[in-house]
């Protein structure tokens, strides 16, 4: 997952319990502006302590788990040729 989509699930979930940015990050001692750039993905490093704090603030918890490997494009039409030689 990167900033991006980190960003992306802390802003739904924001906004799901109907939570303004500043309430959110005012019992963080944090900015507002800090939060705004996570959301939108304009931001090139945030520390993890920070965003574990947004995360607990707003119910969600920091999971780190073996990266899913996604198939390649090579992979995918060698898959699709085996496909259809046996069909």
């Amino acid at each position: 997952m990167n900033m991006f989509e980190i960003g992306a699930v802390i802003r739904e979930k924001r906004k799901s319990l109907g939570f303004s940015q500043k309430k959110v990050t005012d019992p963080l001692s944090m900015s507002r502006a800090t939060l705004s750039n996570l959301e939108t993905g304009n931001i090139d490093d945030l520390g993890l302590r920070k965003i574990m704090k947004i995360c607990d603030g707003l119910g969600l918890e920091v999971v780190v788990r073996e990266k899913r490997q996604r198939p390649t494009l090579n992979d995918l039409i060698e898959e699709q040729r085996l496909e259809r030689s046996h069909a």
